[in-house]
């Protein structure tokens, strides 16, 4: 069963991960352009691009594992056969959940409900 749910994430958090995002995409472009030109992987400009993109990605990673922690109970996620993605909009702050799996829509709305409070701390 396909069952889809909306939440809306506060802006503070929004830019938060859409700033993230952008700093692994344009690390990993960076990288991308210095490995296309043959450039020595062992050079200090090389190493510290490479810890920034490393960084970044770390940083990002979390932030999204705590998105994701806050919206979609581990119960939920652990249920056999069950898969879920989830789609934050940068530009509405809505976070999309979709979830396929065994449970049934009633199930689904009352994990759904476990919406929590708090915010994500960085």
């Amino acid at each position: 069963m396909l069952l889809t749910k909306r939440f809306t994430v506060e802006e503070e958090t929004t830019n938060y991960i859409e700033r993230l995002s952008r700093e692994v995409e344009s690390s990993k472009a960076v990288i991308a352009f210095m490995l296309s030109t043959d450039m020595a992987t062992d050079t200090s400009a090389f190493k510290t691009y490479k810890a920034e993109f490393e960084e970044a990605f770390a940083a990002y990673d979390i932030a999204k594992t705590e998105l994701q922690n806050r919206f979609i109970p581990q119960e939920l996620v652990d249920k056999d056969g069950a898969h879920i993605s989830w789609n934050l909009d940068y530009a509405t702050s809505v976070l999309t959940v979709t979830y396929t799996g065994t449970i049934v829509a009633k199930e689904f709305e009352a994990y759904s409900i476990k919406n929590a409070e708090g915010k994500i701390e960085y």
